[in-house]
């Protein structure tokens, strides 16, 4: 889940580590065992944390509706259009990270 989650920010192992440590002890996060697989943890937000991201959250469904009844159908067809142009990006650009990432056969990363 950690590795899982680096990779997905973009960062390093340890350093989700350090960040995730961090989340731990201000108690936005928790951390149990895999019940299959003991040797895994899987990382939970808390009661806390789940207060924290939706204070914080420009996604919560009520805001997004009132937003979206702002704007004209037109805009919001721009709007959707700009958002799949983004996450087109956003994925073009994982997959490019993804293969830096990944050594060549027979060859050592640099």
């Amino acid at each position: 889940m950690l590795l899982e989650l680096a990779r997905h920010m973009g960062v390093t192992a340890s350093t989700m580590s350090l960040q995730v440590e961090q989340l731990v002890r201000k108690g936005y996060v928790t951390r149990d065992r895999d019940a299959r697989d003991g040797r895994r943890l899987m990382l939970r937000l808390s009661a806390s944390g789940v207060r924290v991201r939706e204070a914080n959250s420009v996604l919560d469904t009520e805001r997004v509706a009132k937003m979206l009844a702002r704007l004209s159908p037109e805009e919001r067809a721009a709007g959707i259009t700009g958002l799949a142009l983004l996450a087109k990006a956003a994925s073009e650009q994982t997959e490019e990270l993804e293969k830096r990432r990944k050594p060549r056969r027979g060859r050592l990363p640099v």
